[in-house]
């Protein structure tokens, strides 16, 4: 059963302070990715290997995926969204663009299917 708390005599000290504490160190371990270009090699001769082509991005330095563009474009023009909207769908998965960007990838997913109904023909 649990004891009421009594109040210390009159003529006793009371020592307040914190006891020294020691506490592990915790150590995180970190690694670098390090990304390779994708390259096929033949098995009866390993040494001869075929570069392959790497994925086409959009935009300056390749930045955007293909799938972000066509992500916005069907959000602007499939929904009807206004760029401020789709600004909070992507910040829900973290990446919060401002609408001059979204704007920008919008314009690069054009110049890049600007050809396709030519060739449709």
């Amino acid at each position: 059963m649990r004891q009421p708390h009594q109040p210390p005599l009159p003529n006793t000290t009371l020592q307040i302070g914190i006891a020294p504490k020691t506490e592990p160190l915790v150590v995180v371990c970190a690694y670098v990715l390090r990304y390779k270009q994708p390259v096929l090699a033949f098995t009866q001769n390993l040494e001869k290997e075929i570069l392959v082509d790497a994925e086409a991005n959009l935009g300056d330095k390749s930045r955007y995926h293909p799938s972000v563009a066509a992500q916005i474009v069907n959000g602007k023009f499939g929904a009807h969204l206004p760029y401020y909207r789709l600004q909070d769908i992507f910040a829900s998965s973290g990446w919060t663009p401002n609408r001059s960007t979204l704007d920008y990838v919008t314009d690069l997913a054009y110049e890049v299917t600007q050809d396709l109904p030519k060739l449709m023909l």
